[in-house]
């Protein structure tokens, strides 16, 4: 059954989004969302609304640091664990201060037992829901690995720094009259600080190249499980 989400709230209001067979990402990087939000509260990938196989729309936080939040019709609001069951026009916030609304259309007869999940407005997904996807092991080995990467690239280029200082200053010996330019403070610090810093900014970007590359697969096995 096909369904949609149409934005109630934020500057999307009054547009509708349709939700395809793999579902429907909203978040802040356009390589990996299908509704994009550009705004700080939003993660890059914030949360996930797709069709269950017993026709009903589930919504999923992918671990947002601000929260998707289940509204019900009194207001209250619920911060999403895993995967919730929206009512026929339920409504859900993603973000901070509910700037972002969105309200799930069923584009035919709502399923049955949408009407009892309306009481709870999404607050508690009965037993048929779609079970949360389990943690993806190379994601998480991806992640580890990260932290590994820039941990001991960075302690390289410390012990490469302290190998330069104390090549300079060994060389210093050698060159008698020569050595006072050698052997001053500032040609050793400089000689321990380019192999040290360079060894920082390479451990950064190459943590921050496994960490997206754990984050985008994350997201894909996500979508292709549906």
């Amino acid at each position: 059954m096909s369904a949609k989400l149409v934005c109630v709230k934020g500057p999307y209001a009054g547009q509708e989004f349709a939700i395809g067979a793999r579902g429907a990402v909203i978040g802040r990087d356009p390589a990996s969302a299908s509704i994009v939000l550009d705004f700080p509260t939003i993660s890059r990938s914030h949360a996930n609304v797709f069709v269950a196989p017993d026709g009903r729309i589930v919504v999923q936080d992918l671990g947002s640091t601000n929260g998707t939040w289940a509204l019900s019709e009194t207001g209250e609001k619920k911060r999403i664990s895993g995967e919730t069951i929206l009512p026929d026009k339920g409504r859900f916030a993603v973000g901070e201060a509910d700037a972002f609304i969105f309200e799930a259309v069923y584009a035919a007869e709502a399923p049955v037992g949408s009407e009892m999940m309306s009481a709870a407005a999404g607050f508690s997904p009965p037993s048929s829901a779609a079970p949360a996807p389990a943690g993806d092991t190379w994601s998480d080995t991806l992640r580890i690995l990260a932290k590994i990467v820039f941990v001991l690239v960075v302690i390289g280029g410390f012990a490469i720094g302290c190998s330069a200082y104390q090549m300079v200053s060994l060389s210093a010996s050698f060159l008698g009259p020569f050595s006072n330019n050698i052997n001053s403070g500032g040609m050793k610090l400089a000689a321990f600080l380019a192999p040290f810093l360079a060894s920082v900014i390479g451990a950064f970007f190459s943590a921050a190249y496994l960490i997206k590359a754990a984050d985008v697969r994350e997201i894909r096995n996500s979508l292709t499980k549906r």
